[in-house]
């Protein structure tokens, strides 16, 4: 007597069959189909850093690669400032969407400092891309 787990070979080949044609699928949709690329030009990103540090000092883009990084001692974006330390970029590119959680909206990505942190964190990226939809 087989085991309870045992599939009879024509479902695990139909299972198979199901398996790789759903992921054809999947594969051929465009996500960005409706949408365009906003034009993100260099002056568009601007760089939030810890306050008494110049920009280079927690901040590259080399070989098209942003790279951000941040200690758990430095300092905050401005002083008096209650958040913790962070290099981030914050897009220059604001969105209207009524009806959306607010009727404008903004981009950023970095390196956060989060409660119990490490000593040294950091963060690449590569090719940041921001769609509107068309119409």
């Amino acid at each position: 007597m087989a085991p309870a787990s045992f599939l009879p070979w024509p479902l695990l080949l139909l299972f198979i069959i199901l398996v790789l044609w759903c992921g054809q699928c999947s594969a051929s949709i465009d996500p960005t189909l409706g949408f365009i690329a906003v034009n993100l030009t260099e002056d568009r990103f601007k760089l939030h850093h810890p306050y008494d540090l110049p920009p280079e000092q927690r901040y590259e883009f080399r070989d098209g690669v942003r790279r951000m990084w941040v200690y758990c001692t430095d300092k905050p974006l401005s002083p008096g400032s209650p958040t913790k330390p962070r290099s981030e970029i914050l897009l220059n590119e604001r969105l209207a969407v009524a009806g959306h959680g607010g009727y404008r909206h903004y981009f950023k990505f970095g390196v956060y400092t989060q409660t119990d942190p490490s000593h040294y964190m950091e963060s690449r990226w590569r090719d940041v891309k921001v769609y509107t939809k068309l119409g």
